[in-house]
């Protein structure tokens, strides 16, 4: 009898360790564990024996708000719970991840302390208020964009290479130990400065739309990539970054931009500024994917590489901006309207097909010079004067009347 008893004990004991479950109470989690062969009807509850072992679980984009059970999937080293709903996410025994995505949930905190074998870290696009990546010192790759971080600290994180931390209300971060760092984006925040002296690897930075009014990258050799629109930028100097290919300033404060030590140079976006002066004869504007320097109603001279070529593949430039090869065509432009020697006025202007001169005195000729001084056509008095052939840019009018003369500029469209 006391036999019998003691079997039957060992067998129930037995029964209950093999038919351990783990519970699963959002049906849209267990529901997607079915799918993929990991239980079979929902119930709550799936077998603990059939995920203990399983090492990658992606289960994004599934309607989830509840996480509860993922604290069984103790051998994963790779999760991928994005684009749900969840607002809870307990990850501390799955002391093997190192991938995690969970970005595109409704997430309030996120404890990784115990996932010291992260290199991968997706969390963006969530509610969170903080985060503690101080244990995660083999992290590799982060983003934390689209959340609402006050600090972020990256310096137990050394060999962190890429760092996405946009969108937050970041005012301060130290980049001092991240000597691997090459991609940074750490657009609209609160930043006002940072030291990248320390960042010679550095490909790839945004720096957009924080409160900037100078950033110093003559440290950053291989830059081939800046953003640092929207702030209060006055200066920028590129000499030392020869690798840059790409520069966008708009929305600043520059009046000046000298780019002809770029040589790799081939995106320009400097629109909404106070640029008086834009130098790209970097001998490669053949190459460029993009120029835009609109809105810039001061910037009378762009310098280029080759006027015919610029004004055939550069479009986005104002009208009161002219391709120039030269400072002595630039200077041809200077003719002032106030050199008049007679009233006149000269409309409209600009013009596409012809202008016409209003004058107190009797107009004896026009003549019309290019940017490079030199006469192109001549006009005998008439009551209207055409531009069909002439190609679009800034010219000169000289005006005759009375052997006197009147220097006029003209924008034809």
């Amino acid at each position: 009898m006391k036999t019998t008893l003691l079997i039957l004990i060992l067998s129930t004991t037995s029964l209950i360790g093999y038919t351990q479950n783990t519970n699963v109470p959002d049906a849209n989690f267990e529901q997607a564990l079915i799918n993929l062969g990991y239980d079979d009807v929902i119930d709550g509850v799936v077998l603990t024996a059939n995920i203990n072992s399983i090492t990658t679980l992606n289960v994004f984009n599934k309607s989830i708000a509840d996480m509860t059970g993922i604290e069984d999937f103790v051998a994963l080293t790779s999760l991928s719970c994005h684009q749900n709903q969840i607002t809870n996410l307990q990850v501390n025994q799955l002391v093997n991840l190192n991938y995690l995505r969970c970005e595109e949930n409704l997430l309030t905190s996120l404890d990784v302390t115990q996932n010291t074998l992260l290199t991968n870290l997706f969390c963006q696009e969530n509610q969170l208020t903080s985060l503690d990546i101080s244990q995660l010192t083999v992290l590799d790759y982060i983003r934390c964009a689209n959340n609402q971080l006050t600090t972020l600290d990256i310096s137990q994180n050394v060999i962190l290479t890429t760092l996405f931390c946009d969108n937050n209300q970041l005012t301060n971060i130290d980049t001092s130990v991240n000597p691997l760092l090459w991609k940074f984006v750490c657009g609209w925040n609160l930043l006002s400065s940072l030291d990248l002296s320390q960042n010679p690897d550095l490909w790839d930075l945004n720096i957009e739309s924080n409160q900037f009014t100078s950033i110093d990258v003559s440290h950053n050799l291989d830059l081939e990539s800046i953003d640092c629109s929207t702030n209060q930028i006055t200066n920028l100097d590129f000499s030392a970054n020869t690798s840059l290919r790409g520069l966008t300033c708009r929305d600043n404060q520059i009046s000046t931009l000298d780019l002809r030590l770029n040589t790799s140079l081939i995106a320009l976006r400097c629109k909404n500024n106070l640029l008086t002066s834009v130098d790209i004869r970097n001998g490669n504007n053949t190459n460029f994917l993009d120029l835009n320097t609109t809105n810039n109603l001061n910037l009378t001279c762009i310098f280029v590489d080759d006027v015919a070529y610029a004004q055939a593949n550069f479009p986005y430039i104002d009208a009161s901006s002219t391709f120039v090869a030269t400072q002595s065509a630039c200077d041809a432009l200077g003719i002032a309207d106030e050199k008049l020697a007679f009233d006149l006025k000269i409309y409209p202007n600009p013009v596409s097909t012809s202008f016409y001169i209003q004058s107190n005195s009797k107009i004896e000729s026009v003549s019309i010079y290019n940017v490079f001084g030199k006469m192109i056509r001549t006009y005998k008095p008439q009551e209207s004067f055409s531009v069909s052939n002439l190609s679009s840019g800034i010219y000169t009018l000289k005006i005759a009347s009375k052997n006197q003369f009147a220097f006029k500029k003209l924008l034809v469209k």
